[in-house]
């Protein structure tokens, strides 16, 4: 059962970077585009730099998922690697968990942002002139769906530790080693 959700969040968030991923590559062809029209037309598309940005903004924080089930959040292991296989798994699973406390605190500020942007019906001041609670909507989602991730992770790992599946937990929760 727990397994199974963790293959559906997985693909979710697999399914979230292809999106933001499609996302970097419209960047690009915006600018591409741009460049043709100061070169052929000395002129511009205003607005691509601000849409470039939320994209950015969008897709890290969606990207935190997927790097949360591919394991490759930034982990110093020098100690790790020689601590017995038991400590291990309480450091996978302390790391996992303050991951949590991060991401809940970074999901509340952009959730928190995000409701500002609405109670004052923020715009940008670009030429665009584009209601923020838009982009930072779907960047507080991100957040949230990191933040929702975070928290399935410690509950599966943890209960996986209690269960003495120390093999599972790892799967879920190891970083991989200097030789992988």
């Amino acid at each position: 059962m727990l397994s199974d959700i963790y293959r559906f969040l997985h693909r979710i968030s697999r399914f979230g970077v292809w999106i933001c991923g499609g996302g970097f590559l419209l960047i690009s062809i915006g600018v591409f585009i741009e460049v043709l029209m100061r070169y052929l037309f000395q002129t511009k598309f205003s607005g691509s730099g601000e849409l470039a940005g939320y994209i950015f903004a969008i897709s890290t924080t969606w990207g935190f998922s997927y790097c949360l089930f591919e394991k490759t959040h930034v982990r110093i292991d020098f100690a790790y690697q020689h601590m017995p296989k038991p400590l291990q798994g309480i450091m996978d699973w302390l790391s996992l968990l303050s991951l949590l406390v991060f991401s809940v605190l970074l999901a509340s500020k952009a959730w928190m942002t995000f409701m500002e942007s609405i109670e004052f019906s923020s715009m940008s001041t670009s030429a665009l002139q584009t209601p923020l609670w838009i982009p930072q909507l779907a960047w507080a989602v991100g957040f949230i769906m990191f933040a929702l991730n975070a928290a399935f992770l410690v509950v599966y790992t943890g209960l996986l530790l209690l269960a003495g599946d120390r093999q599972a937990a790892a799967k879920v929760a190891c970083i991989p080693s200097t030789h992988e």
